[in-house]
């Protein structure tokens, strides 16, 4: 009788710490319901960089287009802890802040830099401008 109650209680221990062990694997930063993780400052920075070596951008430029890209995160930042359950709408709202930030950052650009500034954004991000296939 108490081998049974120990093989019961080894296999309830083994059960839960194997679902503790899945819980925590899908609680890690950047799993958040399939969505890419948001860049922290330091990548901000580094993108920014990339992009003005890409465009030539000037001293005068380069700072506004920082700003440009720390707000635009700030937002997408607030609006991704704010949004819950509507995906179609949130997607929509993403989509009016991505178009928002690249008009903003167009405005600073001459012609030769906007359709460079095109190609860096079709290069960046797991989206890259288009919708990812449904799972």
């Amino acid at each position: 009788m108490k081998t049974q109650k120990r093989i019961k209680l080894r296999t309830l221990s083994f059960v839960l710490s194997c679902l503790l062990f899945t819980g925590s694997l899908f609680a890690q930063p950047g799993r958040d319901r399939g969505r890419p993780p948001m860049p922290d400052s330091t990548q901000i920075v580094k993108m920014v960089n990339e992009l003005a070596t890409e465009l030539s951008l000037n001293k005068e430029v380069k700072p506004k287009i920082n700003d440009l890209f720390f707000d635009h995160f700030a937002e997408v930042g607030d609006l991704m802890k704010s949004s819950k359950g509507d995906r179609r709408n949130h997607r929509t709202k993403m989509d009016a802040l991505k178009q928002k930030f690249e008009k903003q950052v167009k405005t600073l650009l001459n012609d030769e830099q906007k359709t460079k500034f095109d190609e860096f954004m079709k290069k960046q991000g797991p989206r890259s401008g288009k919708q990812r296939p449904r799972r």
